[in-house]
């Protein structure tokens, strides 16, 4: 939904957009879109960072297996 409004530009304010690419063989890919970003939390910097790509219509890819998400970690915390 689009409900804050900053003169004359609107800008998204909750909802959900998903768009993924998804391959079926031997080994298989997908490519997705989280059209507000991947966050909800204010001041995260993952809230609306996917709608360049949105816009671009592109999508990423999604990492699967353990090496390809371990690469890609921005932080990682033990509990």
């Amino acid at each position: 939904a689009f409900t804050k409004k900053e003169g004359n530009k609107y800008y998204a304010a909750n909802g959900e957009t998903i768009v993924c690419a998804i391959e079926f063989a031997k080994t298989q890919r997908a490519n997705c879109l989280l059209g507000y970003g991947n966050a909800s939390q204010h001041g995260s910097p993952h809230l609306g960072d996917q709608l360049q790509l949105m816009s671009e219509k592109k999508l990423h890819p999604v990492w699967r297996e353990r090496k390809d998400i371990e690469a890609h970690l921005e932080k990682k915390e033990s509990f």
